[in-house]
């Protein structure tokens, strides 16, 4: 089965979008700071849009694969960790005063699928084809 694969392509679309086009190379070797900027805060934008995309695929393949595997097992693990410090300090010059503050959050999944179930898988595949094919007919036209 492909669903692994639809899971990155719309970051690859977009990365071979953005290195391919004519229109940055114009604006960095004639273009003003403004329009570069401009060009710069589009591009980045983009990028965010296709990685939205791809985690959206990437969370529908899964999705996928759970529907169609005979037996899965997800194990999640969490961390969230915070920090703070709080200082005052005094001399004759003055007074010093500090806060300070960090935070991370660690989560991590990880799947294990047994068996595939080939009716379920056979069904999937054409439904996710046949979305993936109305959705590039919708882009080109």
């Amino acid at each position: 089965m492909g669903f692994d694969v639809i899971s990155i392509a719309p970051l690859v679309t977009t990365l071979i979008k953005i290195i391919s086009n004519d229109k940055i190379t114009k604006v960095v070797e004639s273009g003003t700071i403004e329009e570069i900027n401009n060009e710069i805060k589009q591009q980045d934008i983009s990028l965010q849009i296709a990685q939205q995309q791809a985690r959206f695929a990437q969370e529908l393949a899964i999705a996928l694969r759970i529907e169609t595997a005979d037996e899965v097992e997800i194990e999640e693990f969490y961390d969230n960790s915070k920090d703070g410090n709080l200082g005052v300090k005094g001399n004759e010059e003055g007074l010093n005063i500090g806060l300070s503050g960090s935070g991370r959050r660690i989560t991590k999944r990880i799947y294990k699928f047994k068996g595939n179930n080939g009716e379920k898988a056979e069904i999937y595949q054409q439904k996710l084809n046949e979305v993936l094919t109305s959705k590039t007919q919708e882009e080109n036209s």
